[in-house]
């Protein structure tokens, strides 16, 4: 219930700062616009995750997707789109982040790379003080573990290489310079064999996540090359920094990640 609550005060608080018109400025941040579709039904998915799961698992979940998309939104800032949108949760946004087209396949690596890269900065500290604390006698260890290792789940399950998640698109963009030809094999590749482990592991939320990347199949259009491929020096570059954003987040909610593909869900 108090999950719920803080859920509501942030909307109130969201309405008065960040209402069309109003600016909130920085340094090197400026918020003018949210994308308020996506937001009044993220908070209402939010709402929903404090009242299922446990305080820690729901704070580190909630918090992990605003990390993770406001690491979207300050990329598009970064090259340009001064109006760009915050979008709370994306899938269910009415508009896209930036009416402004992107310039080359680098850049949209650099947006599709940029939650995860941000959402390092409290993944980190969290799951690095959580093993420093002494695991039976710290109150704060499991804390600090859950909200943590939740975060790193999160954004380790989005740079999976599967469409149309972001390690999909980077996989996508890899491929059009490394293998132009062989792009969509290549996704079709990792979809098919991401689906025979769920169906050898009888894990339902694996299949479901593979279900996720199959409208492609049907709408190849999605797939369509935007900009000239990139140079492949850049796209060496840009794998070396999916498989360290990988590795790093694996490493920190592994764990929590086990358990949601091969636990029998």
């Amino acid at each position: 219930m108090t999950g719920v609550v803080a859920v509501f005060v942030f909307a109130l608080f969201a309405m008065v700062v960040m209402r069309p018109g109003r600016v909130v400025t920085g340094e090197n941040v400026l918020i003018s616009r949210i994308e308020y579709r996506s937001f009044w039904l993220g908070l209402a998915f939010f709402a929903i995750v404090f009242s299922l799961f446990k305080g820690p698992h729901a704070f580190g979940l909630v918090a992990g997707l605003l990390v993770h998309e406001l690491g979207h939104f300050l990329a598009y800032r970064a090259l340009g789109h001064d109006g760009a949108r915050f979008r709370a949760l994306p899938m269910v946004a009415s508009l896209s982040t930036s009416d402004k087209a992107t310039r080359s396949d680098a850049e949209e690596a650099f947006i599709a790379l940029a939650g995860a890269g941000l959402s390092l900065v409290p993944m980190v500290p969290l799951v690095g003080i959580g093993l420093l604390l002494d695991a039976e006698s710290s109150a704060l260890h499991p804390i600090l573990m859950s909200i943590g290792g939740t975060i790193a789940a999160l954004n380790a399950l989005n740079l999976l290489p599967l469409w149309p998640l972001d390690g999909g698109r980077c996989l996508a963009l890899i491929g059009r310079s490394l293998m132009p030809r062989k792009t969509v094999l290549l996704l079709l590749a990792t979809s098919a064999f991401a689906t025979a482990l769920g169906f050898h592991v009888q894990s339902t939320t694996l299949l479901m996540t593979c279900l996720v990347g199959a409208h492609f199949l049907y709408h190849p259009e999605a797939l369509a090359p935007k900009h000239a491929a990139m140079p492949k020096k850049t796209a060496v570059l840009v794998f070396l920094t999916w498989a360290a954003l990988m590795g790093a987040h694996m490493a920190g909610g592994w764990w929590l990640l086990n358990w949601f593909f091969f636990s029998g869900l």
